[in-house]
């Protein structure tokens, strides 16, 4: 049986789907993809990921440390890596040089521009011992610059800021340890911290909470002199619950950005207390960005820009449906990490991460937070930007449990942004494939990278960076690479540094526990973008949608449900398109396919695909590169089997 159909495309590139008749698919001026609107929600039809591991022999892996410790943060991931106008590039990590974290500092590396690096195992940054949870940036003069927590003089931990002698002196030295304002009950300390274009610091950190104030904690604000000599006091800047604020500074002017999980207990609730210590109150969140246009003169936190904005129970989504359940719920609640960077306009980005919380409005908080169930590790990965702060587009896709998830992680997380010289936004993150788990149970994750071509409005699938196993193996031998970071300005090649977890697991007490700990490779690793694919885009899945109406279960990627298409059919996305389009074609039984695309004239343009498919659905990606605007048809005949 031989069966053709057409599809007309606009070329802004649209999609018509008929069977039998000629229909068109539009490439018409430059429009973007269809973006996930907050609301109302929206969906697209999508094919599971499929990833590669870059291959171009050019690309390059160093180990430059090693530490025993594989846990770098509570929430969101720091910068590790920065790169300067020179080509050399500066690393940082918290370095524990015994077992159960012990002996722990913080190490500097640095490589020039010939690819040498300073040293091989690292420098320590800062005198004594027990400082942590660092971030890098560099100086416009090649200094590098480290800010971390150490062991205070008076209370607690206290967050200090050092810089290089010189440029590539390393010789990092403590310069900056703040006062603070209304002092916190026990410490100040995870710093987040970016360098602006007059060789300021400025840094965000949090207090350690030890009662009074709970659910809740204070982020303090302090920025340094232009030469790090001195530091502004540490001011307080909001309220947050959880550890997942990050800060960027422009690099042309003086605009600072800081993200942070703004909590929704009470949110109508009597008992706040009744969320305590639960997994729940650590997912209900929103996310809040507060931006100074002045260098840090002026903040205005209490008017922070709301980017998710989820819809909690409502008591009238219940009379509509008459089911609690349905009426209650939402997946778009930000969870721990979150990734800025202006681009070469000036607009900012946010990368972050969500998970879903099913509420139940009718329940009693004393015995606990009223859920009716959570995502234990499912969680999407999303992207926001100043040009478009009413819309949210799809980064990454992890709609399924890791069994046995590590503290405070998601199936896709710790992403890490960067922007390229030609405006293209890179980011990469660790992401746990389901069933990669080590000989002790825990999941082993991979760096993956993505990019988007059109300022965020669509990106591809993910490549992965590592492809390394973990699947059953002890400790010492299984690989968990988490922590990526890729420097902020991207030419010729991304820098990625990370952590080789040798034992999987990334928690202290996950490692106490089975007492494997390893002493773990510091890796920085160099991809050309060129092994970022560019072949598939991600298109929001149909599952579940953003502002939930009812319980969706958790997807097993290896084992999806799948139902075959009961007939032939075309489709394009989006329609009209430019700079490409993803053809999608479905068969209900094996056989050959062949599509073809051609113009108004009936001339032949290209053939997307020519062979053997098996039953299902499949897609093919056209960027056309010498083609006008206009009126094209895509074309599939399939010989498939009479019945």
């Amino acid at each position: 049986m031989n069966r053709m159909l057409f599809v007309l495309v606009v070329m802004a590139f649209l999609a018509m789907v008929a069977i039998g008749a000629p229909q068109s698919l539009k490439l018409s001026p430059a429009t973007p993809a269809t973006p996930v609107k907050l609301e109302p929600a929206s969906s697209a039809e999508t094919s599971a990921p499929v990833v590669t591991p870059a291959t171009d022999e050019t690309d390059q892996v160093w180990q430059i440390g090693t530490t025993y410790s594989d846990f770098f943060s509570y929430g969101s991931a720091n910068k590790y890596i920065a790169r300067d106008s020179a080509g050399y590039l500066h690393v940082s990590w918290m370095n524990a040089r015994l077992t159960g974290g012990g002996d722990r500092v913080v190490s500097y590396n640095y490589r020039n521009p010939s690819g040498a690096w300073s040293s091989s195992t690292g420098t320590p940054v800062f005198t004594g011992v027990g400082a942590g949870f660092n971030c890098s940036d560099v100086r416009r003069d090649g200094r590098a610059v480290v800010t971390a927590h150490r062991p205070g003089t008076s209370f607690g931990y206290t967050c200090v800021t050092g810089i290089d002698l010189e440029a590539y002196a390393n010789a990092l030295i403590d310069v900056a340890t703040p006062a603070c304002v209304n002092p916190p009950i026990d410490s100040i300390l995870w710093p987040t911290m970016s360098i602006n274009r007059h060789n300021m610091a400025h840094v965000f950190a949090r207090e350690r909470d030890v009662g009074g104030i709970y659910p809740y904690s204070r982020i303090y604000y302090s920025r340094t002199n232009t030469e790090l000599e001195t530091a502004s006091a540490f001011v307080p800047g909001f309220n947050t619950y959880g550890i997942s604020y990050a800060t960027q500074t422009s690099r042309t002017t003086d605009n600072i950005a800081v993200a942070w999980p703004e909590t929704n207990v009470p949110n109508g609730y009597e008992n706040p207390a009744g969320w305590a210590g639960y997994l729940a109150l650590q997912i209900n969140n929103d996310l809040k960005i507060a931006r100074s246009n002045d260098g840090g003169n002026a903040w205005n936190f209490a008017n922070a820009l709301n980017v998710t904005r989820f819809r909690g129970w409502q008591a009238n989504h219940f009379a509509l449906f008459g089911d609690t359940t349905l009426a209650a719920g939402d997946t778009f609640r930000f969870f721990n990490d979150a990734a800025l960077v202006y681009d070469n306009n000036n607009q900012l980005h946010v990368v972050f991460v969500t998970r879903g919380l099913w509420e139940d409005g009718t329940a009693d908080t004393t015995a606990g937070p009223p859920v009716y169930g959570l995502t234990g590790s499912a969680s999407f990965m999303w992207h926001w930007s100043e040009a478009n702060p009413d819309t949210c587009t799809i980064v990454a896709d992890g709609w399924w449990n890791a069994p046995q998830t590590q503290a405070w992680r998601s199936t896709i997380d710790r992403p890490s942004i960067g922007v390229a010289t030609n405006g293209d936004l890179y980011v990469v993150f660790t992401r746990y494939d389901y069933g990669d788990m080590s000989m002790n149970g825990w999941p082993c994750g991979d760096v993956y990278a993505t990019v988007s071509a059109n300022n965020g409005m669509s990106w591809y699938h993910p490549t992965n960076l590592t492809n390394t196993a973990g699947d059953s193996l002890p400790a010492g031998q299984a690989h968990n690479e988490i922590w990526p970071s890729v420097q902020e300005v991207i030419t010729d090649s991304l820098f990625v540094s990370y952590i080789d977890d040798m034992s999987g697991g990334s928690a202290w007490f996950e490692e106490a526990l089975s007492a494997d700990w390893t002493l773990n490779p510091v890796r920085v690793m160099s991809v050309s973008p060129n092994q970022i694919r560019r072949d598939s885009l991600l298109l929001y899945p149909d599952y579940p949608p953003l502002h939930v109406q009812h319980l969706y279960n958790v997807s097993t990627p290896e084992n999806p449900t799948t139902t075959l298409p009961g007939e032939y059919k075309l489709s394009a996305y989006p329609n009209p398109f430019n700079p490409e389009v993803r053809i999608q074609f479905a068969m209900p039984t094996n056989g050959n396919a062949i599509v073809k695309v051609f113009d108004v004239a009936g001339r032949e343009i290209a053939t997307l695909a020519d062979g053997k498919y098996v039953a299902g659905s499949h897609h093919v990606m056209w960027k056309p590169a010498n083609q006008s605007a206009g009126i094209y048809f895509v074309r599939m005949e399939s010989n498939g089997v009479s019945s």
